[in-house]
């Protein structure tokens, strides 16, 4: 009430460390059993904290701007942690539901302020979706999904979050935290797919790899279209072509067909690169003819009989014969235009 009337958050700010963190230290010395009252206290506190900073907002007519929220930011996470850390040994079952619960109110709470004062709030908005963030990948991803479902829940999440946050030309604007979050569940998941470690248990194993080539695939077609995303499409492309490299070996059981495969691959995106003029597309392809061509003088030669060899050599240069044809033919097509 003092900050709010005297116009300054640093007030309540202030009080909310000291509260937060002078009332943990002093709990977990002298009454650490009482788990109860510890649980309403920091209730209470994240209410006075969250409703003292939207009617701080409301009453001076002043949201948060993105410096004034990142200094929100610390103690909303310090309350987030001593509570998960509070339920999680008390009431385990119910503590991913409860922070849930807080985000929820947290998401009401910006509502509120921006319907009240009808403009954009770039602050509350950050602040907002930073919590998200940590929801989803604490208490959504990390306490939640059962690791055999970890695969294919990260596969789903990377549409789902492109759905609720990109808004055309805009790009992601404040709502960059919970990408952050999604993007280290995609690449932890991604690189138990490519390497196929601990997904014995996954259902659908076999078609993870090819699952995640589509998606990022799909992922390049619609960064080359939205003007806010182009710096991600040669990431979600050369990602793309390793799952799908790992896709064929996974599935193919003898490495020389596997790594005809690539080879196909390779030639494939350069037809492609041809049709649409994708430069980048054909330009991909080399990496993927030079892991081919790796592939098979060091690993697939080895032990094999030598009209295997032989075969597997011409195959070989037929394929990159083919594929440096195609290429002239790209960087021809590029020159004219």
């Amino acid at each position: 009430m003092f900050a709010i009337w005297h116009g300054r958050r640093l007030i309540y700010l202030f009080a909310l460390y000291l509260a937060l963190i002078g009332f943990d230290v002093l709990w977990r010395e002298y009454a650490s059993d009482q788990w109860v009252p510890a649980l309403l206290f920091q209730t209470v506190q994240f209410v006075i904290f969250g409703v003292a900073t939207a009617l701080f907002s409301i009453r001076h007519r002043a949201p948060l701007d993105r410096g004034v929220a990142s200094a929100h930011l610390p103690p909303l996470l310090l309350f987030y942690f001593l509570q998960y850390a509070l339920l999680d040994r008390h009431l385990p079952g119910l503590a991913p539901w409860i922070a849930v619960a807080s985000l929820a109110v947290v998401a009401i709470l910006y509502g509120t302020v921006r319907a009240v004062l009808d403009r954009p709030l770039p602050g509350g908005e950050l602040l907002l979706w930073s919590y998200v963030a940590l929801v989803l990948f604490h208490a959504g991803y990390v306490e939640s999904v059962p690791t055999h479902w970890a695969p294919w829940v990260a596969f789903l999440l990377v549409p789902a979050i492109a759905v609720i946050t990109m808004r055309g030309a805009e790009g992601l604007g404040d709502r960059w935290p919970v990408w952050v979050a999604t993007g280290i569940i995609f690449a932890i998941n991604y690189l138990r797919v490519i390497f196929d470690k601990d997904v014995e248990s996954v259902p659908g194993r076999p078609l993870l790899a090819v699952a995640y080539a589509a998606l990022l695939y799909v992922g390049y077609v619609f960064s080359r279209r939205q003007a806010a995303f182009r710096g991600a499409e040669a990431f979600s492309l050369y990602m793309g072509h390793l799952s799908a490299m790992a896709a064929a070996i996974h599935l193919l059981g003898e490495q020389i067909v596997a790594s005809a495969a690539w080879g196909v691959l390779a030639l494939a995106c350069l037809a492609l690169s041809l049709w649409r003029r994708d430069r980048l597309l054909g330009q991909s392809s080399l990496l993927v003819f030079g892991f081919t061509a790796g592939k098979v003088l060091l690993y697939d030669l080895s032990g094999t009989l030598p009209l295997a060899r032989i075969a597997s050599l011409v195959v070989l240069g037929i394929t990159f014969y083919v594929g440096g044809m195609l290429y002239q033919r790209m960087l021809g097509s590029a020159s004219e235009q």
